[in-house]
């Protein structure tokens, strides 16, 4: 099936305009400093173009195919309904005898030389003992120049449609290599050139965008990590705030100390002198009896030594 195709607008302009302008530029405005939208709308006209060559190739196809139907209907009409004419007379007798009186009368109407012949005379009367014996009628011959008229028009018909089909060959030959052209054009100046570059760059984004997104979570676990972090030093704040409380709440207590013990110097003072002489007191005793322990060491050490010696003699 054929898609339904519009049909080719006056407006549609042929791309050689267009591709000279391209031609014309520098080279340094060739591929790079085109806009994506130029070469997409010059890819649009170049598609357009192709589907008015294949609205105008589908047209001529329909053009010869209705000039064959022509051709079948001028021989069926001008050339099959005298052929009859040749088949054998039994053949044509098969057929019954109103269908050959009703071809003979319409022979009769197209050639009037026919109208003198027995066999016409004999289907037009309705014989049907001639018909029905085994004798054979006459056969009828066709006029040489009426056949001659009929196969010389159909042959010039053929003519026509094969030089017509031979240069609509050509033309969609040229049109369709055309249309190849602008493909290469388009693949080699847009597919090629400017697309891959939009897609090699597409790429390129691609990859920096991966590296960018692999890079955020880096940061992220670090950033969760840092808020970890932060999380227990609040915490270790928090405990440090409560010491600190728990300290002033000491110091306040050391202050009511030291407050209570400055208004009881004398009695403080009183009671490290007392202290003091214990101490001396103790210390004295403790030399005393270090002084009693050296001695009593001594007498031990020399009662040792006398009895080694009375062991040994």
């Amino acid at each position: 099936m054929h898609r339904t195709r519009r049909p080719p607008r006056p407006g549609d302009a042929s791309p050689a305009p267009f591709l000279a302008r391209r031609a014309a530029k520098p080279e340094r405005d060739s591929k790079r400093s085109r806009s994506p939208c130029v070469d997409e709308l010059a890819f649009q006209e170049l598609r357009r173009q192709r589907r008015t060559v294949q609205q105008r190739i589908q047209q001529q196809s329909d053009v010869l195919l209705q000039l064959e139907r022509n051709v079948l209907d001028f021989y069926c009409t001008h050339t099959v309904r005298f052929e009859p004419l040749l088949e054998p007379p039994a053949d044509a007798a098969s057929g019954g005898v109103d269908g050959e009186a009703a071809s003979w009368e319409q022979l009769a109407v197209v050639f009037p030389e026919l109208r003198d012949s027995t066999t016409l005379a004999d289907a037009c009367n309705g014989d049907t003992a001639d018909a029905s014996a085994d004798a054979p009628p006459e056969a009828a011959v066709v006029p040489t120049h009426a056949r001659y008229y009929y196969d010389s028009v159909l042959m010039r018909l053929y003519r026509e449609s094969a030089v017509q089909e031979r240069d609509l060959s050509r033309q969609c030959a040229s049109e369709a290599a055309r249309v190849a052209a602008l493909e290469r054009s388009v693949r080699h100046d847009i597919v090629e050139g400017t697309l891959a570059a939009q897609l090699r760059t597409e790429r390129e984004e691609q990859d920096a965008l991966r590296g960018l997104t692999d890079a955020l979570s880096t940061v992220e676990s670090h950033c969760e990590a840092h808020q970890a972090s932060l999380r227990a030093t609040e915490l270790r704040v928090a405990e440090m705030e409560r010491a600190r409380e728990l300290c002033l709440a000491r110091t306040a207590v050391l202050e009511a100390a030291k407050q209570e013990q400055m208004d009881n110097a004398g009695r403080i003072k009183a009671e490290v002198t007392a202290f003091r002489s214990a101490v001396e007191a103790a210390a004295n005793d403790l030399e005393r009896r270090k002084h009693v322990n050296r001695s009593l060491e001594d007498e031990i050490s020399r009662r040792r030594a006398a009895m080694r010696r009375r062991r040994r003699e």
